[in-house]
């Protein structure tokens, strides 16, 4: 089996993981079964960009679609282009909140509401860098 702990701040993190290893050995020691926990991966918390992420919100908005802030967490490319360059994430549903698994289904519907909040957002972001570059050009001259 495995178990998946995510949360925004890495102290939250680290006292869930040894919340579950303390249970775990509690849980061995009155069943007299050995349990192990195997903790082969980390994964620190990923803050993405605040301007990505209102952008993104302020899109979905925009368009009328439903929105909430989820934890990702789970290694997405984002995770690592996050360390070099502003970065958000954008996720659609999923039928039954299945993803990452053959059985995933997302509606031509739903994909296409993603692209436009992906499109809107990228517009509000290059909107920003074309005023942030306007602006250094006058302060330069």
């Amino acid at each position: 089996m495995s178990i998946d702990l995510r949360h925004p701040l890495d102290e939250e993190l680290s006292a869930m993981d040894k919340e579950l290893s303390d249970f775990v050995a509690e849980l061995a020691a009155q069943t007299e079964v050995a349990i192990e926990l195997d903790p082969f991966w980390y994964y620190e918390p990923i803050h993405f960009d605040k301007a990505c992420v209102e952008a993104v919100r302020n899109a979905t908005a925009k368009l009328g679609y439903s929105h909430m802030d989820i934890i990702a967490g789970a290694g997405h490319d984002a995770c690592y282009v996050s360390d070099f360059a502003p970065t958000g994430m954008i996720f659609t549903p999923c039928l039954d909140g299945i993803s990452h698994n053959e059985i995933e289904s997302t509606t031509q519907e739903e994909c296409e509401a993603g692209c436009s909040v992906l499109l809107n957002a990228m517009l509000t972001m290059a909107e920003q860098v074309s005023e942030d570059s306007t602006m250094l050009a006058s302060d330069l001259a």
